[in-house]
């Protein structure tokens, strides 16, 4: 479809001027009236899909224009491949796809930006296996009234904690779910209305002091307790003591292995949410709401890699948000939804993510449809401040996926640091073009008995794959066309155009450029799109043909080409 009405008088008049002896498809034969027309404005688009999308014929304007044409792999099936090829004829040369970098200077980038994703998830892939397994031998029927009658036997239970106790925390996460144990000593080092941190006695020296830990207590009770329930809901209390437990232990820098490149800032392990009841045996089970977080250690005595007091103290609050949102999201699902599953990978990691930016905003002070950019963060120390320790690593993780876009997708199954931005990027344009608040959309999302797709059809307004279709397009044309005709090509929340050069040097986005007569052959995974550029010549149309491994396209292949100068 064109994102133009055109007169039928008009229209028919155009296309009496072709003099065409074959018989055009109707999809083509709109192509051709808007080419006799004089082509596309910039910023308008065309969208074709399946047999329609086989030929593409666009041009008419007296000067070239510039076109960004727009594959997308229409697909619920994660990691499936679509085979895309492109042929041109009378092609030019398109001119530089980017807008100027404007390199500032000065951004560091902090060390827990570059967490080891291989690692992480297939600790994700062993939680999750032992979690719908402990959960299937729960009785039906779970609820609130379950949840009360739950009297569990662990030393975070009740309102008794006192600073200096010692408690004993289990943090196996390669053994048996239920049973395996790796217990650790913690000592209690601060205690607010919603948290209680804890320390590994063992930890490696020179790393936080109490004055440390009590500052965790103080900025989860003043920003990330409610900003994150106010966007998910409450976790559950199963421990009857009212706060969550954050445990400071050398046991998550213990899991980065000699050949790793990258560390695990922190992890939530729904194990701890079981019971260890004679009806439901969960010895390994901590009983409790809580979660693991890397600690300081200089000398990399726990692990291979050294790191700094400074450089965890800036990630530290990033990573108990996200795994807050684990916590919430879990916990709701066994104790309070009465869910089918738990949600998916992507989408879980992706809200996860979502709640770090929510932190941004909350600590920068700003909201969504701020459209932050470069000169606003260079402009506020508080910006720069609040998007170092919330906002950097889900830049990272969005630029990944742009350098990689073809081969990755916001629903990819497994939990690479591109998939991960790529499904924050999604979610955050979602929630845009959404008629509600940030809060009950999220909030819709973590509360759901359904999980994946499925969980985002009944949340959205249409079809999650429509919206992938437009997210693709926007993925280009925010921030760099001008004139756009379509709303939904917008992101009005972050200005990645301006941002992410001063992280990758340029903008990270892998567009090919189809020029002359040449071809173009790649795969698009699901859910993702491919990006090729190109020039129609002055007074005249380019003409391309497209096709899926040598036959039509199918339906499940849809182009979207708009024209971008």
């Amino acid at each position: 479809m064109i994102y133009r009405y055109l007169p039928a008088a008009v229209a028919l008049v155009a296309l009496s001027a072709c003099q065409e002896t074959d018989t055009p498809t109707s999809a083509l034969l709109e192509q051709r009236v808007v080419t006799a027309l004089g082509g596309l404005e910039i910023g308008e688009s065309l969208s074709l899909s399946g047999e329609a999308a086989a030929e593409v014929v666009l041009g008419g304007s007296e000067s070239a224009g510039d076109f960004i044409l727009i594959p997308f792999h229409a697909s619920r099936e994660q990691g499936a491949e679509l085979a895309v090829g492109l042929g041109g004829t009378d092609l030019g040369t398109p001119g530089p796809s980017q807008r100027a970098p404007d390199p500032r200077g000065g951004w560091t980038v902090p060390e827990s930006s570059l967490p080891g994703w291989e690692m992480h998830e297939s600790m994700l892939a062993r939680f999750r296996t032992g979690a719908e397994a402990a959960r299937s031998k729960l009785p039906s029927g779970l609820g609130p009234q379950a949840l009360a009658n739950l009297v569990p036997s662990s030393d975070l239970r009740g309102g008794d904690l006192a600073v200096d106790q010692l408690v004993e925390l289990n943090t196996d996460t390669d053994g048996d779910f239920c049973a395996d144990l790796d217990v650790r000593t913690g000592r209690v080092e601060a205690i607010s209305s919603g948290a209680v941190v804890v320390a590994d006695v063992d930890n490696p020296k020179d790393g936080f002091t109490r004055s440390d830990y009590e500052v965790f207590a103080e900025r989860f009770d003043s920003l990330i307790e409610p900003t994150i329930t106010g966007a998910f809901g409450e976790p559950t209390d199963i421990d009857d003591n009212g706060r969550v437990v954050v445990f400071f232990t050398r046991a998550v820098n213990e899991l980065t292995r000699p050949t790793d490149e990258g560390f695990v800032g922190g992890f939530f392990y729904s194990r701890d949410l079981f019971p260890d009841t004679p009806a439901d045996p969960c010895p390994a089970s901590n009983q409790g709401e809580l979660f693991y977080v890397l600690v300081p250690d200089p000398a990399a005595v726990a692990s291979h890699i050294p790191h700094t007091r400074d450089g965890v103290f800036a990630g530290a609050l990033g990573t108990i948000g996200h795994e807050y949102q684990h916590l919430i999201n879990a916990s709701r699902r066994i104790w309070v939804n009465q869910a089918n599953s738990f949600e998916e990978t992507w989408l879980d990691e992706g809200l996860s993510h979502i709640a770090e930016e929510l932190l941004f905003y909350a600590d920068a002070g700003l909201s969504r449809h701020s459209n932050v950019s470069l000169d606003d963060i260079f402009g506020s120390t508080q910006l720069l401040n609040a998007i170092n320790q919330f906002g950097i690593q889900n830049l990272i993780r969005y630029g990944l996926y742009l350098e990689e876009v073809t081969n990755d997708s916001p629903t990819g199954a497994g939990d690479a640091l591109g998939t991960r931005g790529a499904t924050w990027a999604f979610l955050r344009y979602l929630a845009d073009h959404q008629p509600r608040s940030d809060p009950e959309f999220f909030h819709d999302l973590v509360n759901s008995q359904d999980a994946g797709f499925d969980n985002l059809a009944s949340v959205v307004e249409g079809d999650p794959v429509d919206w992938l279709q437009q997210w693709g397009v926007s993925v280009y044309a925010d921030d760099l066309v001008t004139a756009a005709a379509d709303s939904a090509f917008q992101q009005p929340s972050w200005d990645f155009r301006s941002l992410l050069p001063e992280l990758f040097g340029d903008f990270p986005l892998f567009v090919r450029t189809l020029s002359g007569s040449g071809t173009l052959e790649f795969d698009v995974v699901s859910g993702t799109s491919g990006y090729v550029q190109f020039r129609s010549p002055a007074n005249g149309a380019a003409q391309l043909s497209i096709d899926s491994g040598g036959e039509t396209p199918p339906a499940k292949l849809r182009v979207t080409v708009v024209r971008t100068k």
